[in-house]
């Protein structure tokens, strides 16, 4: 799953890169920052990140499922683009 956001979606080229490219726009950058910061730093327990049930079951892990969660709510109302909603 990390590899999947920091790689496909080039977040680890960074913000800036991402801006200057028209991926996003600073405030969506800005939206998104704490989470991004949360999951960059998220250890697995015991650093075994197949292990899915104590993924699930560690409460660093649910909070940043929170953090996503408002990052979420708070990114949908900066969309514009019928392509970004649907």
């Amino acid at each position: 799953m990390t590899c999947s956001y920091f790689d496909d979606l080039f977040m680890y080229k960074g913000f800036d890169y991402l801006i200057s490219e028209g991926y996003m726009s600073p405030e969506e950058a800005q939206v998104v920052k704490t989470f991004h910061e949360m999951y960059d730093n998220y250890p697995p327990p015991n650093d075994d990140e197949y292990n899915h049930n104590s993924i699930f079951d560690d409460p660093k892990w649910q909070k940043l499922n929170k953090s996503a969660a408002k990052a979420c709510a708070d990114l949908y109302p900066l969309l514009t683009d019928s392509k970004e909603i649907n």
